[in-house]
């Protein structure tokens, strides 16, 4: 029942705006070609607002193999015009522990609002900001999110293209709500930054290098840091400006992590 109340709000607020955004795609459609625009990495968040539907697999192999993790998000984007969209994630959560029996749950969904300044897109620079809200529709119990956590999360982004690269950098904060210290919960925050270097072999295939590292700012782990690295491709199987499939590979690289291997598995469709 609380999933399908969250469902429906956040169709209820993408639908509540369509008719207006059409309007404003239509008016800028010329507009929006002309600017700068970046490629989708895997894992860096893009500053470039798009219209999209994102289909994405993840596996993670944690502790030496007792637990195995697979999730399945469905994302979908809505540019109403070129500096603003709206992006909802919805992931689905699989645990396969070596001992005990396996877990599934929707993960936290996230409402994100992006936006874009054209600035300075004259040096080939496009700066992206905006907030990320996570929704609480995770089973604690279980380890798959939280079912009572709202986290907030502030993000910057920058863009910078040259020749055939396309560099981005993007910092985010989260920051956690409705916290229920009776069963142990702690105001934790934490700061994620991710860079990409994409290069663009030609309109069909793009080679990536992403790093992503997580910081604990608060709370007993504070002061704890995660760094990993995914090498990466995407191509087009279809010769079509539509289409991109996209897969990479995470490795940590320090001491502490989050994982031993992670892949990821993108299917992207751009309206």
């Amino acid at each position: 029942m609380k999933l399908k109340l969250i469902l429906t709000t956040t169709v209820a607020i993408l639908l509540s705006f369509k008719s207006f955004g059409f309007i404003l795609i239509q008016h800028d459609d010329k507009d929006k070609h002309e600017h700068i625009h970046f490629a989708h990495p895997l894992v860096t968040e893009t500053p470039s607002p798009d219209t999209k539907i994102r289909l994405d697999y993840f596996y993670r192999n944690i502790n030496s193999g007792n637990l195995k993790e697979n999730t399945i998000r469905f994302e979908g984007e809505y540019a109403f015009n070129p500096s603003f969209s709206i992006e909802v994630d919805l992931p689905y959560t699989i645990l396969n522990p070596s001992l005990g029996s396996t877990e599934s749950n929707f993960n936290t969904i996230s409402i994100g609002f992006k936006f874009a300044n054209y600035s300075f897109e004259e040096n080939n620079i496009l700066l992206g900001y905006g907030m990320e809200l996570g929704i609480p529709s995770g089973n604690q119990s279980v380890g798959i999110g939280s079912n009572h956590i709202f986290e907030l999360a502030p993000f910057f982004s920058i863009g910078y293209k040259i020749d055939r690269f396309d560099l981005i950098g993007h910092v985010e904060f989260g920051i956690p709500t409705n916290l229920d210290t009776n069963i142990g919960d702690e105001f934790e925050t934490e700061m994620e930054s991710n860079f990409s270097l994409l290069y663009h072999v030609n309109e069909n295939l793009q080679l990536l290098f992403e790093l992503d590292r997580s910081v604990v700012l608060s709370g007993e782990e504070a002061g704890t840091s995660v760094f990993n690295i995914s090498p990466g491709i995407k191509f087009n199987p279809f010769n079509n400006h539509h289409t991109m499939i996209g897969v990479s590979a995470g490795f940590p690289v320090t001491d502490y992590k989050n994982f031993d291997t992670r892949l990821i598995a993108s299917l992207f469709y751009h309206f």
